[in-house]
């Protein structure tokens, strides 16, 4: 679906994501919910396979103002329960949503160090050069699977662009050095 990620990228996996168009019946219609049903992969592992209902309060999507796309925000909603292991919490009938009370904290970490940053992108790229060794990455993928804002993210990755760590090959599509494997064997933490 537009405006979602192809791909959710955590420290020690990846997974492809499938979104279905917003299911209408069951919890959306009885809690006024925009509904995705998801699937999620992981390209190395298809036992590691999950499929479940992804939600946002209809009253935050109708009054929803900010600049970041709302599926950007549910987008790393479920990244965030992905990672706690949660995903169990998502998709029943009084499964968590994104809505008014929460949306926020999905915007990005204002104040963060830059060697902070740099490590969640290099933590990212790492993981993903380990599955795709040869494919490129883009920009919509890192950002979702981050905690920072955008201009934060995008310093970030100019950073690495200028230590020849990745290199945009097109307009929000990088390919990835495979330094960053060096990197993380020589000094364990993101090139200095």
């Amino acid at each position: 679906m537009e405006n979602f990620p192809e791909y959710l990228i955590l420290p020690d996996k990846v997974y492809a994501l499938s979104v279905d168009r917003p299911i209408e019946e069951g919890r959306a219609f009885e809690r006024r919910l925009i509904d995705y049903a998801i699937t999620l992969t992981n390209p190395t592992d298809n036992s590691d396979y999950h499929s479940i209902l992804l939600g946002m309060n209809k009253l935050l999507y109708e009054t929803y103002r900010e600049a970041i796309p709302i599926e950007w925000l549910l987008s790393r909603f479920l990244v965030d329960y992905i990672r706690s292991d949660t995903l169990y919490l998502l998709g029943d009938v009084d499964g968590h949503v994104l809505d008014q009370t929460n949306y926020e904290n999905y915007l990005g970490q204002k104040i963060i160090s830059n060697t902070q940053a740099d490590k969640q992108l290099w933590t990212i790229l790492d993981s993903w050069i380990r599955v795709f060794p040869k494919k490129e990455i883009s920009w919509l993928d890192i950002y979702v699977s981050v905690t920072i804002t955008k201009s934060i993210l995008d310093r970030s990755i100019n950073s690495f662009i200028h230590r020849d760590r990745m290199r945009e090959t097109m307009k929000g599509v990088y390919e990835i050095s495979h330094k960053i494997l060096n990197d993380k064997i020589k000094i364990g933490s993101p090139p200095k």
